[in-house]
């Protein structure tokens, strides 16, 4: 996680896609693709649960992830984060 924040957050909300079936039928209705052509594209879906998979913020580690995360825009220090209940699409990094 600390490596790559963003990577390993794009694979986790990828895994939450396929626990949720509702998720996974709004991604086919509105983006018109299928189950296996939204895992090929790391489709994700944000369900709430990423900060339970974070280390502690008592620990140095998960302080560094966590403010790594809100700087990215990805994480918000409670349940009601900024990407709840949200669909992802790819996500690119471009250089300015």
């Amino acid at each position: 996680m600390e490596h790559d924040p963003l990577g390993t957050v794009i694979a986790y909300y990828a895994s939450c896609l396929e626990q949720h079936p509702k998720a996974l039928a709004a991604v086919e209705r509105l983006l018109g693709i299928s189950h296996e052509q939204a895992r090929a594209a790391s489709v994700g879906f944000s369900d709430r649960s990423l900060g339970n998979q974070l280390p502690s913020r008592r620990i140095v580690a998960g302080v560094r992830i966590r403010t790594q995360l809100e700087e990215l825009g990805l994480y918000k220090g409670n349940c009601y984060g900024p990407n709840c209940g949200r669909i992802f699409g790819r996500i690119e990094t471009v250089e300015i």
